[in-house]
């Protein structure tokens, strides 16, 4: 097979289409794809897609997106989940549809997700502070103030709460 000759302005250029927001697997299967330049053997290849739910690992990583999302009053919703519960598999797909469709509307809400148990299987440092101790659980945040807590699997629920605080004015934080 002839190797075609990376154009590699064209793969940088790809590739901060979406910055952070796939995987490793998804850039080098489509590194493999440009360099292989056989753009007919596997169609499936394309340009990998955007994940709406971004997933955070540190309590730094978290504190700085709240921070962020203060600062342009958005809502955040925030899926606290173990990979080894199937409530939180059967969830991960209704709340990846609802982050989609939320792209459709004019007011900006941050979804996030978020293991609560870290690599060497003890609880992670956000689940520790947040006391975090069923999953899964959803929180929402708004202007850096928890509004609600509640575990669910009900879709519809989650949808209501992302209605109600989307459409209410931004609490202030208190200044005590």
């Amino acid at each position: 097979m002839k190797k075609k000759k990376v154009n590699k302005r064209e793969m940088d250029k790809a590739i901060s289409i979406y910055p952070l927001n796939f995987d490793l697997l998804q850039i080098t299967r489509y590194k493999l794809y440009l360099v292989r330049g056989n753009h007919h053997s596997n169609p499936t290849i394309t340009l990998p897609c955007f994940k709406c739910v971004r997933e955070f690992y540190t309590d730094e990583e978290f504190l700085r997106i709240l921070e962020k999302a203060k600062k342009k009053s958005t809502l955040v919703v925030v899926d606290f989940y173990r990979t080894s519960c199937g409530s939180c598999k059967y969830i991960e797909q209704g709340f990846s549809k609802l982050c989609k469709a939320s792209g459709d509307d004019d007011v900006p809400v941050i979804f996030l997700k978020h293991n609560v148990l870290d690599e060497y299987d003890e609880q992670s440092e956000v689940a520790e502070r947040l006391r975090i101790k069923t999953v899964p659980l959803f929180h929402f945040y708004k202007n850096g103030v928890l509004l609600e807590a509640f575990p669910t699997r009900d879709k519809e629920r989650i949808t209501e709460a992302i209605y109600k605080y989307s459409s209410s004015p931004a609490p202030q934080e208190s200044t005590n």
